[in-house]
């Protein structure tokens, strides 16, 4: 649907205001005038973004007329026309004075001005000097859009003051007009921070907005703040938290505290940044806080001790009988049924029932321990642990006195061959139906006093009255119950009434569609009993129940409406939650956000740093190839993810940026408690024995006889082979052969001592013979390697000897001569003396 009223570019941008929504630089004020009084226009507040109302002509499209009253000033010299639109753009907000809105017209220079809209197609523009111009014409009526004086109060009210007669400071003219004034307020002059001192000029007009000026220079910093928090869980005494935050901060300063709570784990960055400057906690704190939680765990409780309720409890407990197995429902391998066993026998051919200790250990010791069928049956839903022996998951009926209960439990076979459950029985089929479940809850707030006695006599016929088809649809109901503000409440006290039925999943839709009619709500639900994820719901600015239901029938791909803690929202399909989000607001912007999911699953992924935007883990899913889209943070480091039910995440870690993201799934399955093992059987008798096998009170629950007719079971009761002696002869058989074993293996290992005893003193004599024999011959070296020595000649000695050898042929060769010649000596020569 397009929007209500047909603007171009400039216009269709702006978003209407009306009293309660928020003020931004888009916001457009649209009104009708009704009455001119001098420099001032009366007028009603126009909701240009209002849909269609069924029933009005579809081709007008005229805008909302709100009995909200408004006046403009500084308007002056104009011609206003009845039935005709004007807007007005980029002036203040509107200040409330009693019960009009006052407004000031756009000073000259600004980029705003007031816009005649005329028509339903008409081509409005804005102009920038703040003019009146007609959407037609383009032809300015005033030249001046800003002549008025005045000041805005500390409160935010707004005060239209006569112009200045004279020049005098801004101070002197506030307080001529009873305006109090402050040393701890500071102003804006027509938008310009400005000084009480500054003189203004005669007949000057000016708006001043007086402001509070904040001591101390504000407050301590959010990280601070999470930094006391922090402490006190830790243990730190709240009375001196922020002492010890101060000395934390003078210690490693406020940035280190910044930094820290901007990681994935700050008390760890905390600790190592203030290392041994501070201690953030005390031991003596930490030893308080751990003995403050052992004895909150200890506590007792005298109310569950002494208490009525208790006692009931208890002697109820103790006044349950024994439980007993059915005859006939356990049979052989021939379809026969197998007696009833009183306790677990070797070799034995039966049924018994049994606690789950008793059977574990039986199984232990024993295993397999009958040629027979011999079978131990234990209640509850824990398995008891048998080792190789499979226990089996069985649903059977006990006997407990003259009732009977359905119970389930587990089926061990420790014979040979294995009992079974009687398959002989009667066995009929149903044809199964799609159903759906949804919760209907009527409201007091919208229902008249008359129609709300009909709720308190009987609920589900007024919702049949209000709701088409709903006897038809519904199945069965249950959990009626009347509420007062969420707690439960008597009938005539309560506000509202709160049910769960059964209905057929095909007329789920039609139902939906009708929810919020006469203040009745309906939600669907899942499997696990939350809020199905098949649908998404847009919440509404509104508690009306008039309104709601005339959006909803504007749009007609919603199902529904339903009711939240603070408002109503709109129920529509995945696929149609864009369309009607963008007519509901057009300025809504989904950025690539895949809105058109159907959360059947949800998943966690952590750790994200804490600055990760919705629209960035959105582009983290799509880089996965994984249809899911953001739901919100649920940590500083963790995002909720939603995806349909067949959609799976490609991996269970992935990698974000620098580190791993893990992606776990959050299942709202209802956990598997003890009490379930009781499937059908008397309400209070059900609820004892839910107790007792919660409790593990399974003594009591051994399986008797005697109180059955004779006839009923069959009479051999007992062992029918005995393997205790077999089994004997058997394992004194294997000791004997043990024992003889392990002699022979004495006797040869005590021979090959022996052997190797003879061995070793042989080669230790032959080695001794060998060692003498090596020290004879070392001696003998030792020897002869002296007199070698003795008999070597030096280098000294040689020359000696060759010297003394020369010097005695010398003279021996002096003496022949001698004997040949006369005059042997040189000087008697001739041949000298002729030579000389």
């Amino acid at each position: 649907m397009e929007p209500p009223c047909a603007w171009d570019h400039l216009v269709a941008g702006l978003k209407s205001w009306v009293p309660a929504t928020r003020w931004s630089n888009r916001t457009a004020l649209f009104f009708m005038p009704f009455q001119v009084e001098g420099g001032a226009v009366s007028a009603h507040v126009v909701d240009a973004s209002f849909p269609i109302q069924l029933g009005c002509d579809k081709e007008r499209r005229q805008p909302k007329v709100m009995d909200t009253r408004l006046q403009l000033l500084g308007i002056n010299d104009m011609q206003f026309q009845s039935e005709v639109v004007y807007a007005i753009v980029g002036c203040q907000p509107p200040v409330l004075h009693g019960d009009t809105w006052v407004v000031l017209m756009p000073r000259i220079g600004s980029a705003g001005g007031l816009v005649k809209l005329v028509g339903h197609q008409g081509h409005a523009r804005i102009l920038s000097t703040g003019g009146f111009i007609d959407s037609h014409r383009d032809q300015p009526f005033i030249k001046d859009a800003a002549s008025i004086s005045g000041v805005y109060d500390i409160t935010g009210r707004f005060h239209v003051l006569p112009r200045p007669v004279a020049a005098m400071s801004i101070r002197a003219w506030l307080e001529q007009h009873g305006q109090a004034l402050s040393r701890h307020m500071w102003m804006t002059v027509n938008g310009s921070r400005g000084s009480f001192d500054e003189v203004i000029q005669a007949g000057e007009s000016i708006i001043v907005r007086l402001r509070a000026r904040l001591l101390g220079g504000g407050g301590k910093s959010p990280d601070f703040q999470k930094l006391c928090k922090h402490l006190v869980q830790k243990g730190v005494p709240e009375s001196a938290a922020t002492q010890r935050a101060n000395q934390i901060q003078e210690a490693i300063g406020e940035a280190a505290i910044q930094a820290a709570y901007a990681s994935l784990d700050p008390w760890k960055h905390l600790k190592e940044s203030a290392g041994k400057k501070v201690r953030l906690v005390l031991p003596e704190e930490l030893r308080a806080k751990s003995s403050a939680t052992k004895k909150t765990s200890e506590a007792k409780d005298p109310w569950a001790e002494t208490d009525p309720w208790s006692e009931a409890i208890a002697n109820k407990q103790a006044n349950v009988e024994d439980i007993q197995l059915v005859p006939d429902f356990f049979v052989d391998g021939h379809h026969q049924p197998l007696p009833l066993l009183k306790s677990l026998t070797s070799g034995a051919k039966g049924v018994v029932l049994a606690s789950v200790k008793d059977v574990e250990v039986f199984a232990q010791l024993n295993g397999a321990s009958s040629d027979d069928e011999l079978a131990a049956i234990t209640l509850g839903l824990i398995p008891p642990k048998t080792g190789k022996v499979e226990p089996i998951a069985i649903t059977l009926p006990v006997i407990h006195g003259s009732d009977k209960l359905l119970v389930k439990g587990f089926l061990i076979n420790l014979g040979l061959q294995p009992a079974m459950t009687n398959n002989a029985m009667p066995q009929f089929m149903a044809e199964s139906h799609d159903m759906s479940v949804l919760t209907v809850e009527a409201r007091k707030e919208y229902i008249n006093e008359q129609d709300w006695r009909q709720v308190i006599d009987n609920p589900i016929r007024y919702v049949r009255s209000a709701i088409k088809g709903f006897q038809s649809a519904v199945v069965g109901s249950w959990s009626r119950k009347f509420f007062n503000d969420r707690k439960p409440a008597s009938a005539e006290d309560a506000t509202s009434f709160h049910c769960f039925v059964r209905v057929d999943s095909e007329s789920v839709e039609p139902l939906l569609a009708q929810s919020g009619q006469g203040g009745i709500f309906m939600v669907p639900k899942d499997e696990c009993g939350a809020a199905s994820g098949k649908f998404r719901i847009l919440w509404l600015d509104t508690i009306c129940l008039e309104r709601a239901s005339a959006m909803q029938r504007a749009n007609a791909e919603s199902c529904g409406l339903t009711r939240g803690k603070t408002s109503i929202g709109l129920r529509v399909r995945p696929q149609d939650y864009q369309k009607v989000r963008r007519r509901l607001e057009p300025s809504w912007d989904p950025e690539n956000i895949m809105v058109d999911v159907s959360v059947e699953r949800r998943w966690t992924l952590a750790p994200i740093p804490h600055e990760t935007s919705k629209k960035s883990v959105q582009l983290l899913l799509n880089s996965m190839h994984w249809r899911a889209t953001p739901i919100k943070q649920t940590g500083s480091c963790a995002w909720l993810v939603g995806s349909e039910a067949s959609a799976e995440p490609p991996a269970d870690t992935v990698q974000f940026g620098d580190h791993l993201v893990l992606i776990s799934e959050i299942k709202n399955r209802k956990p598997v408690q003890q009490e379930d093992a009781v499937v059908a059987g008397p309400k209070s008798l059900r609820k004892a024995l839910g107790r007792q096998l919660a409790a593990g009170d399974c003594v009591s629950l051994c399986s008797t006889v005697s109180s059955l007719p004779s006839g009923s079971a069959p009479s051999t009761v007992g062992p029918t082979r005995l393997l205790v002696g077999e089994l004997k002869t058997e394992v004194d058989d294997k000791l004997e052969a043990m024992r003889n074993d392990f002699r022979q293996a004495m006797s040869e290992l005590t021979n090959q001592l022996q052997a190797s005893e003879s061995i070793a003193s042989s080669r230790a004599a032959e080695i001794e013979l060998r060692q003498q024999s090596q020290e004879e011959r070392l001696g003998s070296v030792e020897q002869s390697v002296q007199s070698l020595a003795d008999k070597v000649v030096t280098k000294v000695d040689l020359s000696t000897a060759l010297q003394a050898a020369m010097e005695q042929q010398t003279r021996d060769l002096r003496s022949l001569l001698a004997k040949r010649s006369p005059d042997c000596t040189p000087s008697s020569d001739p041949k000298m003396q002729k030579t000389g």
